[in-house]
């Protein structure tokens, strides 16, 4: 039997300044593999309870695939579509030109798409990677958001903690994420 499936919802509230008094909203994109069809679904309610509950009713029969926050290359991006993505963001090394991104993705894909293309891949000049956005040791306390709009995140990631993989700036993505109290793509979204 064919399944459906839907991407673990983004869950945000209502209110712009995260106020739980107006409720919360749930967005996801729900597929099904037999009839090759995307659709966004918007679920609402007034707690995080019956948000929850709603949701688990609308997908009763389908597969819920589990995501996270990336930091991601342009060409995940252009092959998965994510239903939240960051704008597009530079590094500020001035020899770098290429788009960076912070994606809500579930990994298994990414990562299925990669073992079956891996050859491919390697063999192109495109970058094709994602590193989950997680808690690092690093503190961020010193960062100033002005500084990262005006000379480039990574730049001022190296400047601040001699840092250059990016599994390291990923991280380092969460705790600024967490320290402005926002998403790791809404956070992407105030610097650029």
């Amino acid at each position: 039997m064919k399944k459906s499936y839907y991407y673990e919802p983004v869950v945000t509230p209502v209110a712009k300044n995260g106020s739980s008094k107006f409720g919360f909203i749930a967005k996801t994109v729900a597929f099904n593999d037999y009839l090759n069809t995307r659709f966004e679904v918007e679920i609402t309610g007034k707690t995080i309870e019956e948000l929850k509950q709603k949701t688990d009713d609308f997908f009763r029969d389908s597969i819920q695939l589990k995501c996270a926050y990336y930091l991601c290359s342009k060409s995940v991006v252009e092959k998965f579509k994510p239903f939240e993505v960051s704008k597009p963001f530079k590094s500020g090394y001035a020899d770098d030109n290429d788009d960076y991104f912070v994606a809500w993705l579930n990994f298994d894909e990414v990562d299925r798409y990669y073992q079956a293309n891996e050859e491919k891949i390697l063999n192109s000049d495109e970058e094709f990677y994602c590193r989950e956005c997680v808690p690092g040791t690093m503190d961020v306390s010193k960062m100033k958001i002005k500084d990262i709009k005006k000379n480039g995140l990574f730049f001022e990631i190296w400047m601040e903690f001699d840092l250059s993989q990016i599994k390291n700036k990923a991280m380092v993505i969460h705790n600024l994420s967490e320290r402005e109290k926002c998403t790791p793509v809404e956070f992407i979204n105030k610097i650029v």
